[in-house]
């Protein structure tokens, strides 16, 4: 082979091999995509919880829908009518719907640079919604592998107690007009303790707030969009919460940011939702969606080499033309 072929050969390998390399930096595997097509809010089960491992799904009932196993205070509280439909019936005390979204011992874990965990719940608001003044619409991220805490097999209370360190929730405010002055707050777990996971609003310190009162609110029978979004940056771990639907906010839209630099490796596998009471929000919420998506990018040494392949390729270059 001449020296012109030997090398047009070698640079369309090198090439290759980058170009290969750099398109499969971010990787997108949906981990849950929960419609409720069985009609049941159980499978797979107590002893699984979900039909993914933290990095990977398999449809194992071949329903159509990769599923996690939803708990509740109150089983009879927690119900599927039809699919497409988890429906939670609030009472007058707190009602607790809680997921875990992997396998036990299978966090996602949020590690390199780029890495990000997107949960999405869409949900509908039923029955009265009282103008009120309180923070009594609450749901949190969290895992439950932190010390002190297990998983739950049955319908029972809450997410058990535990030092959810790196925990991030929403205190909210769920009115037809906002009534509360942080009516869409987001904080973070505050005590170096076990405690109940959403149980104690104390446990939680206040970061940013989104929405004032006095602001459009919830309509019932409207379809609203909550997401979760974190991404682990080289400024530390970003988390945004944001809330659209409707006419929320005044333009369909509300979100909160933060930026915790504290936070440069983290894992989550439980969602918990948490009414405080029908008096102080919906007397029904229906979820249609929930929905876990994991974006995962190479240990940095896979960048480093496709950073020499490139310098490979440009070193060729230049000694070809030499």
């Amino acid at each position: 082979m001449s020296k012109r072929y030997s090398f047009l050969a070698v640079t369309l390998i090198v090439t290759a091999t980058c170009a290969l390399a750099l398109s499969s930096q971010a990787t997108t595997t949906t981990l849950v995509n929960d419609t409720w097509l069985d009609g049941t809010r159980t499978d797979p089960g107590s002893i699984t919880y979900a039909e993914n491992n933290g990095t990977s799904s398999f449809d194992a009932d071949s329903d159509g829908n990769l599923e996690s196993t939803w708990l509740s205070s109150s089983g009879a509280a927690l119900t599927v009518p039809a699919p497409g439909d988890l429906r939670g019936t609030v009472p007058a005390g707190s009602l607790s719907m809680y997921t875990y979204f992997t396998q036990p011992g299978t966090a996602v874990t949020l590690a390199n640079v780029g890495d990000e965990l997107k949960l999405t719940w869409q949900f509908t608001p039923n029955g009265t919604i009282a103008v009120n003044t309180s923070q009594g619409f609450n749901l949190a991220l969290g895992n439950s592998a932190v010390a002190g805490a297990a998983r739950n097999t049955s319908d029972s209370g809450s997410p058990q107690t535990g030092n959810y360190t790196n925990s991030f929730a929403m205190f909210m405010n769920m009115s037809s007009t906002m009534g509360n002055g942080n009516s869409f707050q987001l904080r973070k777990w505050g005590v170096n303790a076990n405690s109940a996971f959403l149980g104690t609003s104390g446990n939680w310190t206040a970061i940013t707030n989104g929405v004032a009162s006095g602001t459009t609110g919830y309509t019932v029978g409207t379809q609203y969009t909550f997401v979760y979004d974190l991404t682990m940056t080289a400024g530390g771990l970003q988390v945004v919460s944001s809330m659209s639907g409707g006419s929320i906010g005044g333009t369909g839209s509300i979100s909160d940011t933060f930026v915790d630099p504290s936070i440069t490796s983290v894992s989550y596998d439980t969602f918990d939702i948490r009414p405080s009471g029908n008096a102080t929000g919906a007397s029904q919420i229906d979820t249609s969606l929930f929905k876990v998506d994991l974006i995962t990018v190479p240990e940095p040494s896979t960048v480093m080499l496709v950073g020499a392949g490139l310098g490979l390729m440009l070193s060729l270059v230049r000694r070809r033309r030499s």
